[in-house]
């Protein structure tokens, strides 16, 4: 089979099964298996398929028409302009947490803290991806990084030596705040960032099958209206902040009011701003302490 009649093959192969990109995802199967760039495809559109690229592009096109995410058949995704590792059990990272990244580097912390030490807490790091994409821009920011899942730290820690950033991040195992020492850390963070689980019951039901069958559920459920974890970090940041320091947060389509009143129920915080998403949604929520 030459590339131009796997392309054919392939197409025809994630039609039936309701692909939606199928053309791009066969473009980037291809692009992993055969170590080449899009442009380099074109070159090669009648080079015959070895016996094993052959036998590759097949299984990565069968799992794909069973809906399993691209990013976890190829072991690798994009974000922030950084490549990462990802694999079954770890959240794929989204285009729309970049905004995170973006706001924190615009922070009055990283803005202002040219030379100081600048102490963050990433709570929810999954594979690491927003940790890590501070750190490679921030040479003088050193960040505690929290996930609940032990897949989920190992993979950061790779991630993190990927990128040469490993001697500035610390990955820790546990549920949220729970396994940073409250009184050796008590207001001395300058930045808590998060995108936390925050999809609801009803949400839940709706997910794409490449979700709701293959990602893990932990990552995406936030309780019966998805703010089960906004009221727990919180309540909690204002203990680890600094005064002034600031809690940057990622929010799910339509949560943003609820969000702003558990903020202000707390009186503990100031200076409430979101950063759109570019579909035009609150999808940032930074606040600072008071």
């Amino acid at each position: 089979m030459t590339v131009r009649e796997a392309i054919k093959w392939g197409l025809e192969e994630l039609h039936k099964a309701g692909i939606s990109s199928p053309q791009a995802d066969v473009e980037q199967i291809l692009m992993h298996i055969l170590k080449c760039s899009r442009k380099d495809i074109l070159v090669k559109i009648d080079r015959k398929l070895s016996p094993e690229e052959l036998k590759a592009f097949r299984d990565h096109i069968s799992r794909r028409s069973q809906r399993e995410p691209l990013q976890y058949i190829t072991g690798t995704v994009e974000f922030y302009g950084l490549q990462f590792k990802i694999e079954k059990g770890v959240f794929i990272p989204r285009p729309e947490t970049e905004f995170l990244v973006e706001t924190i580097l615009e922070s009055e912390p990283i803005r202002y803290k040219d030379q100081e030490k600048i102490e963050m807490i990433d709570l929810c790091t999954g594979s690491g991806c927003v940790a890590i994409a501070v750190a490679a821009k921030v040479k003088n920011i050193f960040i505690k990084a929290v996930d609940i899942s032990r897949n989920a730290i190992k993979l950061a820690k790779y991630n993190a030596m990927l990128h040469k950033v490993e001697d500035r991040i610390e990955f820790i195992v546990g549920d949220l705040f729970s396994p940073l020492d409250r009184r050796k850390y008590k207001e001395q963070i300058d930045i808590i960032s998060v995108n936390p689980p925050y999809v609801s019951s009803v949400e839940m039901e709706y997910l794409q099958p490449e979700i709701r069958q293959h990602e893990p559920l932990k990552a995406l459920y936030g309780g019966p209206h998805g703010l089960d974890f906004y009221r727990r970090i919180i309540h909690e940041a204002y203990l680890y902040l600094r005064s002034g320091g600031i809690l940057v947060m990622e929010a799910g389509y339509r949560q943003s009011q609820d969000i702003e009143i558990l903020i202000q129920q707390t009186s503990k915080y100031t200076n409430i701003s979101w950063k759109y998403d570019l579909a035009g949604i609150k999808r940032i929520i930074k606040v600072q302490k008071r």
